[in-house]
This record gives structure tokens, C-alpha cells and sequence, in this order.
């Protein structure tokens, strides 16, 4: 359950690190990030707000300052943030725990390259000469605390060769949305409805080609295409939402250079 407090800090970064604690003996969800406080500014931070999927926020802190999803050399290491909040912070998905299960596949020209059976989370060794890839991924969790974006699903078209020196991010796109919400990560029902989507590439800056947005209010069962509007990686998504129930949201991407994403979230918020 979300809530709000004040705090009071000192002035520079700090590092936080929200640790959400299940039911069972498994500790996941794990949200981190850093924030930047300035004498006499007050600040008003979200975390756990909705939506949560994949993002890229920042840097790994094992290996230290490595991308989330990067290759050096002949190394392609990934372990995507698949449950990062609505503000960025980064969350994985906890292998550990028996609530958190999926898997992760990689395709090198159209062909199954390797698999692990871990959310977001894989290891592969590539040939040196680039290739075109498709990445894969899909998380389920099944957590009493957490009930949004229960189902996490993910792809990536990128281009990849040969990489000297540290490890160098790949050109994965993030979509991320910023839905109104109240504290317990709901939106009005039975009216039109806003969502303000950002596309971003983790590498740093990308032409943003196009995006497309599908909504579901069945659990992912049926999807509508919904109004998309704007362009240089920031847009309005215009749904109506039914007057109860949950939202799931499913986006295309894709940049000038090619690189492709398409996601899907179940439950990514409610309706009240």
C-alpha cells in the first residue's frame, strides 16, 4: 500500500533503495535510484507509482557502472529492469523468489541464438561480426504485494558486432508512461483519460520514428488501438477508460537507426 510522509535531508545525493518484503520467505521487487536535494528546495518524490515495466534509469551497480542491457567484446549481458516504477526507479524481477518466474531469449538473424529460464537476466556469447538480434523477455509475478503489472512481457530489435574496450549499452528503447494516479495507483473510470508516454533509448539520445498504443480493460485478453499524438519521443495517449477494473497497456516504438520495441503490461493500473 502506497502512502505518503515527510522527510528531511541534508543537501546532496542520496541513494535509496525501497525494499518491498512478500508474505512468504521471499524478499523481491527491489526499487533503487539516486535523488539530488538542494538547501531550502523541497521536493515532492513518487516510488511504486504506476506504471511498471521495463526501464533504464542509470547504471548497474554489479558490475559497477555497467548498462543494464550492454556487450563487450563477444559478451552480450543482459539484466533488464523488467519492474521499474512510474518515476524510473529500477526494479528487477528477484530470482530468488517463487513469485517472480520467466524467461529470456536472444535471435541472431531470425534464429534462436540461446535461452535462460530467468526474467530479464541473461548471459550470452555472441560471434565478433554484427548481426541483426531480437531480444526477448517475459516476467509473471505472483505476489500479494503486488497486484499491477502482474505480467511483464518485452522484444527488442537491435544491430550488434563486436565491442573493444568496457561494456557499451545497447540501443534498447524505453517507453515509459505517467499516468495520474492516486495512492493506490488508480484513474477515474468511465470517462476519456490521458497518459503522457516517453520513448527513450537507453544509449542516449535517438530519433523517435513512431509509437503505437493498445489498451485492454480484460486482462490482456482483447486490445483496442488508441489515439496517439505528438512526435520527438513524447506523446498523449488518449483512452476511455470503463467505469471499473484494470487498464493493460501494449506500445510499438521505433527509431531512425531501425531499433525496434514492442511491450506489454497487464494490469498496469486500476480504475475507480
Amino acid at each position: 500500500m502506497r502512502a505518503e510522509r515527510q522527510e528531511y535531508y541534508t543537501p546532496g545525493t542520496w541513494a535509496f533503495l525501497n525494499t518491498l518484503v512478500s508474505q512468504t520467505p521471499s524478499v523481491g521487487g527491489d526499487l533503487r535510484g539516486e535523488e539530488l536535494f538542494a538547501a531550502g528546495k523541497s521536493y515532492r518524490l513518487a516510488w511504486n507509482g504506476a506504471v511498471t515495466g521495463p526501464g533504464f534509469r542509470g547504471k548497474r551497480a554489479y558490475p559497477a557502472d555497467s548498462p543494464w542491457a550492454g556487450r563487450a567484446a563477444q559478451e552480450i549481458d543482459i539484466s533488464i529492469p523488467l519492474f521499474s516504477d512510474g518515476a524510473g526507479h529500477t526494479g528487477t524481477a528477484d530470482l530468488d523468489a517463487p513469485g517472480d518466474r520467466g524467461s529470456t531469449a536472444l535471435y541472431r538473424e531470425g534464429r534462436l541464438f540461446g535461452s535462460q529460464a530467468t526474467p530479464g537476466r541473461a548471459v550470452f556469447v555472441a560471434p565478433a561480426e554484427e548481426a541483426g538480434y531480437r531480444l526477448t523477455t517475459e516476467a509473471e509475478r505472483d505476489e500479494p504485494w503486488a497486484p499491477l503489472s502482474t505480467k511483464v512481457s518485452a522484444e527488442w530489435t537491435f544491430r550488434s558486432g563486436y565491442v573493444q574496450g568496457p561494456s557499451q549499452a545497447l540501443p534498447l528503447l524505453e517507453v515509459r508512461y505517467n499516468p495520474v494516479v492516486d495512492l493506490a495507483n488508480s484513474a477515474p473510470g468511465g470517462r476519456p483519460f490521458t497518459v503522457p508516454v516517453t520513448v527513450s533509448r537507453q544509449d542516449g539520445p535517438a530519433a523517435i520514428t513512431g509509437l503505437e498504443v493498445d489498451a485492454s480493460y480484460d486482462g490482456g485478453v482483447t486490445w483496442r488501438p488508441a489515439k496517439v499524438s505528438g512526435q520527438n519521443g513524447r506523446y498523449d495517449v488518449e483512452l476511455r477508460h470503463p467505469a471499473a477494473g484494470s487498464v493493460s497497456l501494449r506500445a510499438k516504438a521505433a527509431d531512425a537507426d531501425g531499433n525496434t520495441t514492442t511491450q506489454s503490461l497487464v494490469h498496469a493500473y486500476r480504475l475507480r
